[in-house]
C-alpha cells in the first residue's frame, strides 16, 4: 500500500489504505495510434482500498481535549497504531479527508477572471468570516465550472475552504513525529464536485449523488457536468452505533459489523423499545434535514431530479436504496456501480475487503478524490498562500472589480473551531436570500400539513379507547394498504354493529403502476382480512407518472375471527410437522 486515508467522526477515526494499480484515461482518448503510450497529466489511475479500520477515540485518551483534532500527536499516534493493526506498517504517505463542516467555507458567484483574481476573491470571502484573522488561514477554492465555463461574462459559481495555517501545520509536525508524511488535507467537498465534472454522467439531465460513509453523508446535485449544489452533512452512523453498542453490548467495530449485516431495519432487531425510538429519532432527523435542503434546492432552481445514485461505504447495506426510493425525490434510485461503463476507471477493493462483503463502489469518493488534483492542489496544507497579508487589500480590491454584481453566498460554518462563526448563522443567511421564499412557502405548507397530521394522531391517542377491534383494523390497514402504496390521501371508516360489528372503509391515494395495484389487491385477498369491493377505479396521472387508486374495503368481526381461528390452526399444524 502507498497511501493510507483518515477520515475523523466524533468518537472514531476511519483509516483505510490504498495504493495505486493501474492507470486509464479520464477522457477516454487512445494512445495506441502514437505508437507508444505518453504519461498525460488529465489521465486517471486506478486505485486497490482495504477495508476500513475503525478506531475508537475515547474520552480518557483525550483528556482535557473535546476533540482529536485539538490533539494532532494523538492523531498521529492512533493512525501509526492502526496500520500496524491493518499489517500495513510499510505506509508512510498520510491523506486528510475533511468534511466542510470542520472548516470555515463560502460558496459564492462572479465572472470569469484572471487567476490572481479569483484567488484574491476567494481569500476575500472567508475575510468576511475571520476578519483580519484571514492572513493566518490557508485557504483553497473549487470551481464548480473549470470544465465547462467558455464565455467571459457566464456566471460560474466557486466555494472557498479554510482552516487556521497553525493547526495545518502542528499536523504535520505531528504526524512527522510518528515517521508519517502528511502530504495533503483536502475538503471531501473537492472530490464530489470532481466527480460531477469528470465521472458521473448527467448530460441533458439532473442528477443527485447520495455519498455515505462511516464519517459524513455529502449531497451533490448537477446538470450537464456542472454541480449546481454540494453540502456535507454529520454521518448519522456514530450515533447510531453508540445506540446498538449499549442495546447489544458490543465494541465499535462489531456494531458497525452488525449494521453491515443487517442493513436498513435493523431497528426492528433491537432489544430494548428505547433504543428503536432513539434511532428512529437519528435517521429522521438527518433524513429531513437531507430531504428538506434538496427540496429547497430543486423548488428553487424548478428543476426535478432524473437520477439519484447512492455510494460509498453505506450504500451497499441492505435494503439502503429502497429506503431512498420511497422518499420520491428522483425517479430512479441506483447504486454508483451502476454508472460505471468500459471506460470508467473503476476502483478495486483489495482481497481482504471482498472477503468483507465491500464492493467497488464503496470506494467511489475516495478514487475520486485520489484523482482530483495534485499533491499540492486542493490541499490545505499549501493553500493560496493567505498569510501574505499585505497582499490582501489589493487582491482583494482586485476581485470586487472584477466580479462585482453577483453577491456571496454563505454555505456552511465549521463545527469544533470556537473562533469560527457557528454554522447556525451561516444556514440563517442562506434560509432569508429572497429567492428562496416560493420554495420557503411551498416547504412551510408541507411542515403545516404534516404537523396537522401528528396533532391528529397525538389527539386521538388521548382519546379514551373501548373499541380494541377497531384499533386492530386501523393497524392491519396501515400495514396491508397504508405502506404499499406511494401516498395515501384519505380514508373515512364507517363502523356498524347491526347484527355483527363491521367496518366499511373508502381509501384513495396513489400507487407507483398497475401491476403494484395488482399485487396490492392479491395481498388483501390471501391474507383475508379485508374485502376489496369490485367498485374501484384506477388512473394514471400523466403529471406524476403514478396512478391515482380508489376502493372500497370492508371487513366484519365473524369474518376476522374465521381468519384468525384459521390461520392459528395452520400454524398448530406446521409446528406439529
Amino acid at each position: 500500500m502507498n497511501y493510507v486515508l483518515v477520515q475523523i467522526a466524533k468518537r472514531y477515526l476511519c483509516i483505510t489504505a490504498c495504493e495505486t494499480v493501474g492507470e486509464a484515461a479520464a477522457n477516454g482518448t487512445d494512445n495506441k495510434a502514437k505508437g507508444k503510450k505518453q504519461a498525460d497529466p488529465n489521465e486517471k489511475k486506478a486505485y486497490s482500498f482495504s477495508s476500513p479500520l475503525i478506531i475508537p477515540v475515547d474520552k480518557a485518551i483525550l483528556k482535557d481535549k473535546s476533540s482529536v483534532w485539538e490533539d494532532p500527536s494523538l492523531l498521529a499516534r492512533l493512525v501509526k497504531e492502526g496500520l500496524s493493526t491493518m499489517n500495513h506498517s510499510e505506509v508512510r504517505d498520510v491523506i486528510l479527508m475533511v468534511e466542510s463542516y470542520d472548516l470555515t467555507c463560502q460558496e459564492y458567484q462572479h465572472i470569469k477572471g484572471a487567476k490572481k483574481v479569483l484567488e484574491g476573491l476567494a481569500i476575500d470571502r472567508i475575510k468576511d468570516f475571520v476578519g483580519e484573522a484571514v492572513s493566518d488561514f490557508s485557504v483553497i477554492y473549487k470551481d464548480y465550472s473549470e470544465f465547462k465555463t467558455k464565455e467571459v461574462n457566464e456566471e460560474i459559481t466557486s466555494k472557498a475552504f479554510a482552516m487556521p495555517k497553525a493547526l495545518a501545520d502542528d499536523l504535520v509536525a505531528g504526524f512527522k513525529a510518528f515517521s508519517l508524511n502528511l502530504i495533503q488535507i483536502i475538503p471531501s467537498e473537492a472530490a464530489m464536485i470532481y466527480s460531477a465534472q469528470k465521472t458521473i454522467y448527467s448530460f441533458n439531465k439532473t442528477i443527485a449523488l447520495i455519498s455515505m460513509d462511516y464519517s459524513a453523508v455529502r449531497v451533490l446535485i448537477a446538470k450537464d457536468g456542472v454541480p449546481l449544489y454540494c453540502h456535507d452533512f454529520v454521518s448519522p452512523v456514530d450515533d447510531i452505533l453508540q445506540v446498538i453498542e449499549e442495546d447489544r453490548d458490543l465494541s465499535t467495530a462489531a456494531a458497525i459489523d452488525y449494521l453491515r449485516t443487517a442493513g436498513y431495519g435493523f431497528k426492528e432487531e433491537c432489544r430494548n423499545a428505547s433504543s428503536q425510538r432513539k434511532i428512529d429519532d437519528i435517521a429522521e432527523n438527518l433524513i429531513d434535514d437531507i430531504v428538506r435542503n434538496i427540496r429547497l434546492v430543486t423548488m428553487s432552481l424548478n428543476i426535478s431530479i432524473d437520477q439519484m445514485f447512492l455510494s460509498d461505504f453505506l450504500a451497499y447495506i441492505p435494503h439502503i436504496r429502497n429506503y431512498f426510493t420511497n422518499f420520491g425525490l428522483a425517479g430512479e434510485v441506483m447504486l454508483v456501480s451502476d454508472t460505471f461503463t468500459t471506460g470508467s476507471v473503476i476502483p478495486e477493493p483489495s482481497l481482504k475487503a471482498r472477503d468483507d462483503f465491500y464492493k467497488n463502489g464503496s470506494y467511489f469518493l475516495m478514487n475520486e478524490l485520489m484523482n482530483c488534483g495534485t499533491v499540492f492542489e486542493n490541499n490545505l496544507i499549501y493553500g493560496l498562500k493567505a498569510q501574505q497579508a499585505k497582499t490582501l487589500d489589493q487582491s482583494g480590491k482586485a476581485a470586487k472589480v472584477g466580479c462585482i454584481g453577483l453577491g456571496a453566498l454563505s454555505v456552511l460554518g465549521i463545527a469544533f473551531f470556537g473562533f469560527f462563526f457557528g454554522r447556525s448563522i451561516v444556514d440563517d443567511m442562506i434560509y432569508n436570500d429572497t429567492k428562496y421564499d416560493y420554495a420557503k412557502t411551498l416547504i412551510e405548507k408541507r411542515d403545516n400539513i404534516t404537523q396537522a397530521l401528528q396533532d391528529q394522531s397525538q389527539d386521538a391517542s388521548l382519546l379514551p379507547r373501548t373499541q380494541l377491534y377497531c384499533e386492530d383494523v386501523i393497524n392491519q390497514l396501515d400495514t396491508q394498504v397504508v405502506k404499499k402504496m406511494r401516498s395515501f390521501d384519505s380514508y373515512n371508516i364507517t363502523h356498524t354493529t347491526d347484527g355483527d360489528e363491521s367496518y366499511s372503509i373508502p381509501v384513495s391515494g396513489t400507487i407507483k403502476d398497475f401491476p403494484t395495484f395488482i399485487d396490492l389487491q392479491n395481498s388483501i385477498k390471501d391474507d383475508g382480512y379485508f374485502i376489496m369491493n369490485e367498485t374501484f377505479s384506477v388512473a394514471d396521472d400523466p403529471d406524476s407518472g403514478l396512478y391515482q387508486l380508489s376502493a372500497q374495503i370492508t371487513t366484519d368481526k365473524t369474518t376476522v375471527d374465521a381468519r384468525n381461528a384459521a390461520n392459528e390452526s395452520t400454524d398448530n399444524s406446521d409446528a406439529e410437522n
